[in-house]
This record gives structure tokens, C-alpha cells and sequence, in this order.
């Protein structure tokens, strides 16, 4: 015989709040999981007796009567990418603990595929949006009339009319200038696209503000266009050795580029922290378990995650506040750590 999932008949959100011993609005929130409003005792509760009574929320006609869904839509240029999941898995925590519904998707940061993203989840009436997808002079997308869904831009920077959640990227970029210049470094490779992305742009200023701050004119620093991922690094290093006369540190811009570069580092002789120092970005958790243990600036992405969210229900629900400025760390370790006086130039070939 086949079990019967419909809700009984009759049995009303008021009937649960009564059987559990709270009001209405207590027992709305249990049921949303609203942990700030509601002790984890008294969820538990609620929940147990709309278990017990058989109760399901209808949430379609919920969002109707209160014109909001509970829901935040999520737009990132790569779910794949180990950034983005660290900084999802944030906003799903924030916004699990207010009773919202994060949902994510991918645009590979194009305008298209953005405002297609958009009208999806306008359509399904998301309360507000996390934009981590921005580049430098792109607006942020249109949201209807009147822009009546508040944004919030998290990771990357947005515009000034619109609320960032980020890293302080100069002084992450800085603190790769300091590592390398006290290492004696002066011949400099920096392997990201500051033209792009503006989280790219704002890292590369401030290591090249420092190494011109430490270091002045005694020191050069070529910036080698290179994107995000493995094969991206790769390509950009072996572009960028048979340019020139190899460098004594390469800064990559993120973790992967950092591990395609040391690639082909090693395949024209260079072994990162023996033939040259290399360091990356993010910290991956990859990047303690390479083979040579890779230099990293390490970032509190999944608390971005949660500062973007908090943010945005902020601004949803009239109580918003000034996100504050994560500050990077720099995580050196032995793909940096051989002073360049000390390391092996093997010729390039």
C-alpha cells in the first residue's frame, strides 16, 4: 500500500504553534530554522510536533501573503573553483541561520549568462542577490524596475552604489612584496590579469606599491597575463621563460596558476624554492600537500561568505550594517622559503 505524504487536512500553522506551546511567528521562524530569533531547543520542538501533526508548509503561497521567499540567489563565475564553494558554503551558513534559502549558479562572469542568472531568480522571487562575479567597469546586472532586489557584491569588488564584502587585496598583494624583497629577490614575475578582475588589479597594486616602496628602481617586476586555472599558469610561465631570462620569484595569482606555473618551472630546471621562489594565492588546501609545499596569502573566504549574507538579509530585512575589511595573511612556506642569494640558476634552455 502506498504511504500517504499529503498534509492532513486542516492542519494549520496555528495548530502546530498551539500544540508546541508558542505563538504563530515563533513557530513560522522554528520552521524557517531561524536560529537568531529562535533557541535551538525550541525548533526542535516545533519541528518535532509539525512532524508529529503532519504538517507542511505550503511556501508558495507563504511568499505570496508576505511578498518575500526566504530565498538569496548566488551568482559566481565558477562553482568548480575552491574560492567559490568556500564562499557559498558561508553565505549557506548565514543564511541557513536566518531562515533563508541560498541557491547558487555560474556565469563565467559573462554579461549574458549574468542577466540570464538574474531573471531566474527573479522569476522565482528571490529576496536579494550575492554578486562574486564582477569585473573592472561592469555593472552590476539590472534587477527590474526601480532595482527594487537589493545586491550585494562579495569576493570582487562592486560598484560604489552597491554594498562590497571583501579581502583588503592591497595589503594581500603587500605582503607578497615584503616576503619576496626580505628574501633578496629583484627579478619579478607576477603571472594574473589586473585588466579583468578587479580583485586581481587591487592584489598586483599593492605588491608592486611594495616592491616599488622596498626596493625601488634596484628591482623589475613584469606582469604576464595569465588566467585562473592550472593549464592557464602553465601556459602564461612557459610564455613568460621564453621571453626573458627567468625570473627569481614568480608571484601567481591564485593557487591553481601557481601550480600550473610551477609546471613549467620545473620543466626548464627551475625547482620552486631550490631554483626559484614561487608563491600563490587563496590557500587552497592543496597547497600545504604539493610536493613542494606552496607559499600562499591565505584568506577567510567562507567568512566573506557569511559577511556577504549577513549583509544582504541586512539590507532585506532594514538592519543592515558596514561589512569590514578581511585582512590576509601571507603562509610562507618551501616553494619561497630559499633566500635568492642561495638559490641554483641553472641556465634556461
Amino acid at each position: 500500500m502506498k504511504a500517504n505524504n499529503a498534509r492532513p487536512a486542516g492542519v494549520t500553522l496555528a495548530d502546530v504553534a498551539a500544540a508546541a506551546g508558542v505563538d504563530r511567528s515563533t513557530a513560522s521562524r522554528a520552521l524557517r530554522g531561524d536560529v537568531r530569533r529562535v533557541s535551538a531547543t525550541t525548533i526542535a520542538r516545533v519541528r518535532a510536533t509539525a512532524q508529529e501533526l503532519g504538517y507542511r508548509p505550503d511556501l508558495t503561497a507563504a511568499a505570496l501573503r508576505s511578498g518575500q521567499s526566504r530565498m538569496l540567489g548566488v551568482l559566481v563565475p565558477s562553482i568548480t573553483d575552491a574560492a567559490m564553494a568556500a564562499l557559498f558554503a558561508g553565505i549557506e551558513d548565514e543564511a541557513r541561520a536566518a531562515g533563508y534559502l541560498a541557491v547558487v549558479t555560474s556565469t563565467a562572469s559573462e554579461d549574458a549568462s549574468r542577466q540570464t542568472a538574474v531573471d531566474a531568480f527573479l522569476g522565482r522571487k528571490v529576496d536579494g542577490l550575492i554578486v562574486a562575479d564582477s569585473l573592472i567597469d561592469q555593472p552590476l546586472p539590472a534587477t527590474g524596475t526601480g532595482g527594487s532586489v537589493p545586491i550585494v557584491a562579495a569576493f570582487r569588488q562592486g560598484p560604489p552604489s552597491h554594498p562590497s564584502v571583501v579581502a583588503d587585496e592591497y595589503a594581500g598583494g603587500r605582503a607578497v612584496a615584503e616576503h619576496l624583497a626580505a628574501q633578496g629577490h629583484r627579478d619579478l614575475v607576477v603571472l594574473g590579469d589586473p585588466a579583468a578582475v578587479p580583485t586581481f588589479h587591487t592584489r598586483i597594486q599593492g605588491f608592486r606599491a611594495g616592491i616599488r616602496e622596498l626596493l625601488g628602481n634596484s628591482a623589475r617586476v613584469d606582469v604576464v597575463p595569465a588566467g585562473l586555472q592550472v593549464n592557464d599558469g602553465y601556459t602564461a610561465m612557459a610564455r613568460a621563460l621564453g621571453e626573458r631570462k627567468s625570473p627569481t620569484a614568480v608571484f601567481a595569482i591564485n593557487d591553481y596558476s601557481a601550480i600550473g606555473a610551477a609546471h613549467a618551472l620545473q620543466e626548464h630546471g627551475l625547482l620552486p624554492g631550490s631554483g626559484i621562489g614561487l608563491v600563490g594565492y587563496n590557500d587552497d588546501p592543496i597547497a600545504a600537500h604539493l610536493p613542494v609545499p606552496l607559499s600562499s596569502v591565505s584568506i577567510d573566504v567562507r567568512e566573506l561568505g557569511r559577511q556577504g549574507a549577513r549583509t544582504l538579509i541586512g539590507l532585506i530585512e532594514n538592519t543592515a550594517a558596514e561589512p569590514a575589511a578581511i585582512t590576509p595573511r601571507l603562509i610562507p612556506r618551501a616553494s619561497s622559503a630559499t633566500p635568492a642569494d642561495n638559490l641554483t640558476r641553472p641556465p634556461v634552455s
